[in-house]
């Protein structure tokens, strides 16, 4: 496979819990906003649910998944530095 296809694949693999997660919030909110504007073609609502909760898992993977347990570990790893150099 071409790495053009095989990266995002992998990304989204990677991202997959966070779509698992949040793909009923996202086919929801596009269903709202579809019935509000009036228009409602089922393909195109499948198509644009499917690319939203597709980028939104990407993002919500990206920051909660990777970026705040690295905040995290590192705000930890400086509270037990401290209490070490208390306790010297």
């Amino acid at each position: 496979m071409s790495r053009f296809i095989v990266t995002p694949l992998q990304g989204l693999g990677n991202a997959s819990y966070s779509l698992y997660l949040s793909h009923w919030l996202v086919i929801n909110a596009v269903a709202l906003i579809s019935r509000k504007v009036g228009h409602f073609d089922f393909l195109g609502f499948g198509l644009l649910s499917t690319m939203i909760a597709c980028i939104y898992a990407l993002i919500s993977y990206r920051i909660v998944e990777l970026t705040i347990p690295k905040l995290l570990d590192a705000g930890l790893t400086k509270v037990v530095i401290r209490l070490r150099l208390k306790a010297s």
